[in-house]
């Protein structure tokens, strides 16, 4: 029996990203390839939830390195349940950010392609990101995994996060120095394959499209940050 290609793609996004988005251009039904890679994502916020969640949650507590908005949740619910408090609203943030930015980033995608080829379809884009965005995740994976291993909250794969440790890093320059993410360097690289093979653009505006969309949203914190300084 066949593997279906939405389940095929989670491992040929990985080993065979040429072959996958080919095949993906002449897919009968898009539908599969969203709710597939979603699911995906969706047990890796789960993940994060029950390993990284934690180790940060305790860090803050153990660190007295509690916010204004935390420290509010410990006269609210007291120390003891604090730390579940904390996972909790680290669950909403991560994973409002991983569930909702593949929707923004393939809109960004599809105005830019449209821009220069026309008859792509969203949801065509959205599936390549969402395969892209897997990639990408698997960073966060290695983190969580690594995190709760060594009990340490201190894990990064940028210059930024690793700089970090060692000095005080502005916001603008942090954002910028996560472009050096080993991870977010190959979502660029197979997103640009995707758009090649899918939209059919040539390879080099391929590559620009694809800095463009996967950058944007880094782009776009990097403004703010320098804004609001």
């Amino acid at each position: 029996m066949k593997i279906p290609l939405a389940i095929r793609g989670v491992k040929d996004v990985v080993w065979a990203p040429g072959t996958f988005f080919t095949e993906l251009q002449t897919a009968p039904k898009m539908w599969p390839t969203i709710i597939v890679p979603y699911l995906l994502l969706f047990f890796i916020v789960i993940l994060w939830y029950h390993t990284a969640a934690e180790v940060i949650a305790a860090s803050h507590i153990v660190d007295g390195n509690l916010s204004d908005m935390e420290l509010k949740y410990q006269t609210l619910f007291g120390s003891e349940n604090l730390v579940t408090v904390l996972k909790k609203t680290q669950l909403v943030g991560y994973g409002g950010m991983v569930l909702l930015t593949p929707l923004l980033m393939a809109l960004i995608g599809y105005l830019l392609i449209g821009l220069v080829k026309s008859g792509s379809k969203y949801s065509q884009i959205l599936s390549i990101i969402l395969y892209g965005e897997i990639i990408y995740r698997i960073g966060d994976i290695l983190a969580a995994l690594t995190m709760f291993w060594r009990n340490d909250p201190n894990v990064a794969f940028s210059l930024g996060g690793i700089l970090g440790k060692f000095t005080t890093l502005t916001p603008a320059l942090k954002n910028l120095l996560a472009l050096t993410n080993p991870f977010l360097i190959w979502e660029i690289i197979v997103i640009a394959i995707g758009f090649s093979a899918v939209v059919l653009c040539a390879r080099s505006k391929s590559v620009k499209l694809s800095i463009l969309t996967v950058c944007s949203l880094i782009f776009a914190r990097i403004i703010i940050s320098l804004w609001i300084q």
